[in-house]
């Protein structure tokens, strides 16, 4: 019996050990799914570049209605913004999911490509005829900027989808783990206890056996009296 409580013992050990080793492999997934995550950011920065642009069409079109130099101004100062967009849209998580498509990296280069031959007009936003055509080149900026944003977003819900769909299966294979390590560990307990248990009784067996052992060959089997000592 001794026996096969220690062999039940080494297989909960070794079921704790396979246990512990798949809940570290969970962690390493569960922070992979926490830089999935960050993806969110996406949507965020495909939004203010959307938003961006139209806030410099709106100054543009303030200017040539007004010719508010503060309005002038304003619109400089948003074209350079949009510069600043199209970098940060070209690097880091957004870059990435820009190079995910050769489409979509070719629409982009020739976005960069249009908002540059931009700033000389931009640089004579005074002239008629140079606020003209950038108001006319701005729209198709605007839509080039709008329909990457609106895939950005798209792509930002897919991966919500699939971040919650990795996080509550991974939930459930967490539940399980712990679950088991519990039991096995409860179930090592229990063994161990059970051996200590029928150790100590072994242990007495044993040295009531040496004892009468011991009383059997210094005394008669029939009388009990002492042997007579030669």
């Amino acid at each position: 019996m001794i026996v096969l409580v220690r062999r039940l013992a080494i297989i909960a050990v070794l079921g704790l050990a396979a246990a512990a080793v798949a809940y570290s492999h969970l962690i390493v997934s569960h922070q992979s799914t926490v830089e999935q995550a960050n993806r969110y950011d996406l949507a965020w920065t495909g939004f203010n570049g959307r938003l961006e642009v139209t806030s410099l069409r709106e100054r543009v079109a303030r200017f040539a209605a007004t010719g508010d130099a503060a309005a002038g101004d304003e619109a400089r100062l948003y074209f350079q913004i949009v510069v600043g967009r199209l970098n940060t849209w070209g690097a880091g998580e957004f870059g990435k999911f820009i190079a995910s498509s050769p489409l979509r990296e070719a629409r982009f280069e020739g976005l960069v490509r249009d908002l540059t031959l931009l700033e000389p007009l931009v640089d004579e936003i005074h002239d008629a005829g140079a606020r003209a055509q950038l108001m006319r080149d701005l729209v198709a900026i605007s839509a080039a900027m709008d329909r990457i944003g609106g895939e950005a977003y798209s792509a930002s819900l897919n991966d919500a989808d699939a971040v919650r769909n990795a996080l509550r299966q991974k939930l459930e294979v967490e539940t399980w783990i712990t679950g088991t390590l519990l039991t096995l560990g409860t179930l090592l307990v229990v063994f161990l206890l059970l051996q200590n248990r029928w150790l100590s009784r072994a242990h007495a067996t044993v040295a009531e056996t040496a004892a009468n052992h011991a009383f059997l060959a210094r005394h008669d089997v029939l009388t009990s009296l002492p042997n007579r000592l030669a």
